[in-house]
């Protein structure tokens, strides 16, 4: 469970690029690492998530919630079962396009300000996971538009 934990944060990380220039990407990414190397959460972090969801603040974005919702209004939006949770996050097991995921909402001060999904389905064929990426990054980009930015990275040979 810790596994899934630790890639749902690196997802949701991600993810929340998807929405953000990026100048600010840079800014947030700098401000997080910082953070995740075990500093206390600063009023510089509190300030990047504030400004990059100003403009999404009470707007529907992800699934049936909007940026800035308390914990308890997304609880209360997902008919799922809490799989973890803690004073800065909740997680779900969910299914993206028919594969098994994880979905996993990040809180700051009791406001929603990162999601997102990380695939857990398993192959035999190892070829898959490229289809699977494809057919995501194919539906995505149809729902939302082109991204602005657009890397492939690989790592290690199927």
């Amino acid at each position: 469970m810790k596994k899934i934990f630790l890639w749902l944060c690196v997802a949701g990380i991600v993810l929340s690029g998807c929405t953000t220039s990026k100048s600010d990407t840079t800014s947030t990414e700098s401000a997080t690492s910082s953070n995740a190397s075990g500093g206390s959460a600063s009023s510089s972090v509190h300030e990047t998530v504030a400004a990059e969801n100003s403009g999404y603040q009470g707007k529907i974005s992800f699934r049936n919630v909007g940026w800035g919702m308390s914990k308890e209004q997304v609880k209360a939006s997902e008919d799922m079962e809490v799989e973890e949770e803690d004073h800065e996050s909740v997680a779900y097991y969910s299914k993206i396009l028919g594969l098994e995921s994880g979905l996993m909402y990040f809180f700051v001060d009791d406001q929603l300000a990162r999601a997102g999904y990380v695939v857990t389905e398993k192959h035999t064929n190892k070829n898959e996971y490229i289809e699977n990426y494809n057919d995501l990054k194919k539906s995505l980009t149809e729902k939302y538009g082109k991204p602005s930015s657009d890397d492939t990275l690989w790592k290690g040979d199927l």
